[in-house]
C-alpha cells in the first residue's frame, strides 16, 4: 500500500477514535457536501457516542431503518446531540401521524419511503408522497430506485430509461424544491423587475436630465425594440449551435450590467448625451435578445417535461407582476434618487 494511502487510512481511523473518546462535533471539520451513512448504527446501538464516530469520519447524514416511532424519536435526539441529520422510514399506514410528531425536529433530514420499487409500485408511492407532503413540505421524501443492472422483470418495463422516465412522470419533485430551477426563477424574477426600472428610467433621464425632444424620445423607444427585429433569428441560430446556454446567459447579464452603469457614471461626470442613451438602449436590448433565447433552451434542460407548463407559468406570472407593479415602483425610485441613479438598481439586478 503506498505511503499516502496508509497515512489517509491512519488519519481516518484516528478521527473515528477521537469521535468515540470525546471531542464535540463542532471541533471536527465537516465536509462541504452531504455524506450519507446508509444503514448506519442499528436502533439498539443508536447512542451519541456512535453518532459522534460517524460525524468525526465525515458523515453528515444517517439512515438506519428505525423499526418504530419510539426508535425514530430516539435516533433524532441522539442525532441532534451528535450533529448528524437523520433520514427516517415512516410507516405507510401511519405516515401522517408520525410526520406530525417529528416534522419540526432540527435533526430531521427527510423521509425514506421505499427501497428499489418497480413501476407497479409507483402509483401507491405517489399517494404516499402526497400524504407526507400534505403534512410537511419542508423535508424531502427519499425513494431508492433500482440499480441500472436490474432486469426488465424487476423494472416492470423493457429498459432502464423507461423506468426512470416513468418515475419522473409519476413522482415529480415539486419545482420549488429543485434548487437549480428555484435559483433560476428567483434570479429571473429580480431581473424582470429590474428591466421595468430601465424601461422607464432611461426615457425619464432623456426628458428630465437632457431635455430631449419628442423625436429623440420616440427614437429611444424604437431602439429598445429594434434588436428583436434585427437579431432574433441570427441570435437563435447562433445559440442553438452553442452547448453552454448558461454561459451565454451569464455573459449577457454581466454585459448588460456594465452597459447600464455607464449612464449614471456619465451623468455624474457631466458627459451624458442622448446618443449615449440610444447606444446603451440598443446594446442592452441586443443582450436581452441573447439572454431570452438562451433561457428558453435552459428552462427546457432543467425542467422535466411533465412540469414544463408549470415552470413557464411561474415565469409568466413573474413577468405579468413586474409589468403591473414595475412602473409605479420605478416612479417612486426615480422621485427618490433621480432617473440616472435609479438605473443602478437595474444593473444590480443582473448580478443576482
Amino acid at each position: 500500500m503506498p505511503m499516502d494511502r496508509r497515512e489517509a487510512l491512519r488519519s481516518l481511523l484516528a478521527a473515528g477514535a477521537l469521535g468515540a473518546t470525546g471531542p464535540t462535533i463542532a471541533a471536527v471539520r465537516k465536509p462541504q457536501i452531504p455524506v450519507l451513512a446508509w444503514y448506519g448504527p442499528p436502533a439498539e446501538q443508536s447512542t451519541v457516542e456512535r453518532y459522534r464516530e460517524l460525524a468525526a469520519c465525515g458523515f453528515t447524514d444517517n439512515f438506519s431503518g428505525q423499526p418504530d416511532a419510539a426508535a425514530i424519536l430516539h435516533c433524532l435526539e441522539v442525532g441532534r446531540e451528535a450533529g448528524v441529520r437523520q433520514w427516517v422510514n415512516v410507516p405507510e399506514a401511519k405516515s401522517e401521524e408520525v410526520v406530525r410528531q417529528i416534522r419540526h425536529h432540527p435533526a430531521l433530514g427527510g423521509y425514506f419511503l421505499r427501497d428499489e420499487p418497480s413501476t407497479a409500485d409507483f402509483a401507491s408511492l405517489t399517494a404516499w408522497v402526497k400524504r407526507v407532503q400534505a403534512v410537511d413540505t419542508s423535508h424531502p421524501c427519499y425513494i431508492n430506485l433500482l440499480p441500472t443492472y436490474a432486469t426488465p422483470a424487476q423494472l416492470g418495463v423493457p429498459t432502464y430509461q423507461q423506468y426512470v422516465d416513468r418515475f419522473v412522470a409519476e413522482l415529480p419533485v415539486p419545482l420549488l424544491r429543485q434548487p437549480l430551477y428555484r435559483r433560476f426563477w428567483a434570479g429571473r424574477t429580480i431581473s424582470i423587475f429590474g428591466d421595468q426600472v430601465s424601461a422607464l428610467a432611461i426615457p425619464l433621464t432623456a426628458i428630465l436630465v437632457l431635455h430631449a425632444s419628442a423625436f429623440e424620445v420616440g427614437l429611444l423607444t424604437s431602439m429598445a425594440w429594434l434588436p428583436d427585429l434585427l437579431l432574433a433569428l441570427p441570435a437563435g441560430v447562433w445559440i442553438d449551435a452553442r452547448p453552454h446556454r448558461r454561459a451565454v446567459m451569464i455573459a449577457a447579464d454581466l454585459l448588460r450590467a456594465a452597459v447600464l452603469v455607464t449612464i449614471p457614471v456619465a451623468w455624474w461626470l457631466g458627459a451624458l448625451t442622448v446618443w449615449q442613451l440610444l447606444l446603451v438602449t440598443f446594446v442592452a436590448g441586443s443582450l436581452k435578445v441573447f439572454f431570452d433565447l438562451a433561457s428558453i433552451s435552459f428552462t427546457i434542460a432543467i425542467v422535466p417535461r411533465s412540469q414544463y407548463a408549470e415552470g413557464q407559468s411561474r415565469m409568466m406570472t413573474s413577468a405579468s407582476t413586474a409589468t403591473v407593479v414595475g412602473p409605479s415602483m420605478t416612479g417612486y425610485l426615480v422621485q427618490a434618487v433621480g432617473a440616472p441613479v435609479a438605473l443602478l438598481v437595474d444593473a444590480a439586478s443582473f448580478l443576482w
